[in-house]
C-alpha cells in the first residue's frame, strides 16, 4: 500500500509539474517560431540531437542507475549507501561531460560540416557545449529525488527551468537586455545554457538544504561503514556496470537521431524540395508538429519515471503479483491516454496548431501523427518497466532496432514518397519496439 502511495502521489506531482511545465515550453516554442522563423527554427533543431548525444554519454544512464540503486538501497534502510550511490554518480557524471564539453567546444567547426552537413551550427554547438556539465549536476539530483521517491525538488526545478526559459526569450524579444543582432538561433542556444546553469544551481541548494546540511548535523542513525573511499570506488563500479548497457542504449539513439536531424533535410531535398525549404520542413515537424503531438506525454512520461523505482522496490521485495499489478494499470492507463488524444489531434489537431502556430503545414502534420500517439505514449512505459526488471540489454536491442528502422525509412522511402515515407518509418519502428517490449515483459513476469 506504501508503495502504491508513493507511486501515486509521486506520479501526480511529476504530472502536475509535468503539465505546466510542457504548457509553458510550449508557448514558449511558439514564440520561439515567430521570433526566428521556420528556417531558424530548423537549425536550432537541427543541432539539439547532438545535444542530446552528448547528454546520453555523461548522464543518461547514470541517472537511470541512480534512481534504481538509491530505490534498492532505501528499500534496505541504507540511507548512507544512497547518499555514496548520489555522490559516485556525479563524480562519473563530471569525469565525462568535461571533456565532451571541451571536444564539443574545439571541433565545433568539423562536427557542423561532416555531422550535420552545414556551416551555419558550429557556432551554436560552441556555446551549447557550456550547457553539459549543468545539465549532468541537476540531471544526477534528480535522479536521486527519484529513487527516494521524493518528486517534488526535481518538479519544482522543471518549473523553474521553464519559466526561466520563457522569461529571458521575452525579455531579448523585447529588447530588454541591449544586443547588436536579431533573435537568432544562436539566441535560442545562449537560454539553453542559461536555463541549465539555472537548474543546476538549484539542485545543488535544494539537495544541500534537504539532505546534506541536515546530514551533517546529525550523523547518527545510519549505519557506518568503513573506508569511504573503498565504498566510493564500488559504487562507481556498481553505476557503471548499470549505466554502460542504457548510456549504449541512449548513445546509439541519439547517434541514429543526430544522422536523421541531418540526413532528412538531405532527403527531402531529393524528393524535390530546395536547401531552404527542406530545412523548413524538418522546422516545422520537430519544433512545431511534434511539440504539439508530445505535450500529453507529460502524463505517461511522469509516470514511467515514478514506474522504474516502484518496479525494482517491489522486485526487490520478491512480490511479483504487486510487479503485475503495477504493469496492468500502467499499460491501460497509457493506451487510455494515447486513444483519446488520437482522435482528438484527428478531428482537431490541423485547427489547433494551426491557430497557435499560424502554420496550416504544422496542423497538417500533427493530423498524421494522430495514428501514431498511442504508441508513442505507451512505448517510454514499457522501456522503464523494462528497466525495472533489470532487462537494461533488452531495452538497448529494441530501441536499436526501431531505430534502425527508421533511418532505413529515411534514407530510402523519404526521397521516393516525401515527408510520409517518414511517417510510415516512424509508425513501423514504434510498433516494432511494442511488439517486442510486450513480449518480453510477458516472458519476464
Amino acid at each position: 500500500m506504501l508503495l502504491k502511495n508513493k507511486l501515486v502521489k509521486g506520479t501526480f506531482i511529476l504530472t502536475f509539474s509535468g503539465l505546466l511545465s510542457r504548457f509553458i515550453g510550449f508557448f514558449y516554442r511558439v514564440f520561439l517560431s515567430r521570433a526566428i522563423g521556420a528556417e531558424g527554427l530548423g537549425l536550432y533543431q537541427i543541432v539539439f540531437p547532438l545535444y542530446m548525444l552528448a547528454y546520453s554519454i555523461t548522464v543518461s544512464g547514470i541517472q537511470t542507475s541512480i534512481s534504481r540503486l538509491v530505490s534498492a538501497r532505501f528499500a534496505l534502510y541504507d540511507h548512507r549507501g544512497a547518499r555514496h550511490i548520489l555522490l559516485a554518480g556525479i563524480l562519473l557524471s563530471l569525469l565525462l561531460s568535461v571533456p565532451v564539453s571541451a571536444f564539443l567546444f574545439f571541433f565545433c567547426h568539423l562536427l557542423s560540416s561532416i555531422c550535420l552537413k552545414t556551416d551555419r551550427a558550429a557556432a551554436l554547438i560552441r556555446l551549447m557545449a557550456f550547457a553539459i556539465p549543468f545539465g549532468s549536476f541537476h540531471a544526477c539530483v534528480d535522479g536521486y529525488y527519484f529513487g527516494m521517491q521524493k518528486t517534488g525538488i526535481p518538479a519544482i526545478r522543471q518549473l523553474l527551468e521553464q519559466g526561466i526559459r520563457f522569461l529571458l526569450l521575452f525579455l531579448l524579444c523585447q529588447n530588454f537586455f541591449p544586443l547588436n543582432h536579431e533573435v537568432s538561433p544562436l539566441t535560442a542556444v545562449f537560454i539553453l545554457v542559461a536555463e541549465e546553469a539555472f537548474a543546476a544551481l538549484f539542485s545543488f541548494t535544494a539537495l544541500f538544504f534537504h539532505s546534506i546540511f541536515p546530514y551533517l548535523q546529525k550523523k547518527t542513525g545510519d549505519p557506518v561503514r568503513s573506508s569511504s573511499m573503498v565504498f566510493l570506488t564500488d559504487d562507481i563500479r556498481e553505476i557503471g556496470k548499470e549505466a554502460l548497457p542504457l548510456s549504449g542504449n541512449r548513445f546509439i539513439m541519439c547517434i541514429l537521431q543526430s544522422c536523421e536531424a541531418s540526413l532528412l533535410p538531405v532527403t527531402l531535398q531529393l524528393s524535390g524540395y530546395g536547401s531552404g525549404k527542406a530545412l523548413s520542413i524538418y522546422g516545422i515537424l520537430s519544433g512545431m508538429a511534434l511539440p504539439m503531438v508530445l505535450f500529453p506525454t507529460a502524463i505517461t512520461s511522469s509516470l514511467s519515471t515514478m514506474l522504474l523505482p516502484s518496479v525494482s522496490a517491489a522486485r526487490a521485495s520478491q512480490s511479483a503479483s504487486r510487479v503485475r499489478k503495477l504493469i496492468r494499470k500502467s499499460c491501460r492507463s497509457c493506451l487510455a491516454v494515447g486513444i483519446l488524444f488520437s482522435l482528438f489531434f484527428l478531428f482537431f489537431g490541423r485547427t489547433a496548431t494551426a491557430i497557435l502556430f499560424q502554420n496550416a503545414l504544422a496542423g497538417f502534420y500533427v493530423q498524421s501523427f494522430a495514428f501514431i500517439c498511442p504508441l508513442l505514449y505507451l512505448n517510454p512505459v514499457l522501456f522503464s518497466i523494462l528497466n525495472g526488471l533489470g532487462q537494461s540489454s533488452s531495452v538497448f536491442f529494441y530501441n536499436l532496432s526501431g531505430l534502425i528502422l527508421r533511418l532505413l525509412a529515411v534514407l530510402l522511402a523519404v526521397p521516393r514518397f516525401g515527408i510520409t515515407g517518414y511517417f510510415c518509418g516512424l509508425f513501423l519502428s514504434q510498433l516494432l519496439c511494442c511488439f517486442l517490449c510486450t513480449q518480453r515483459i510477458h516472458r519476464s513476469v
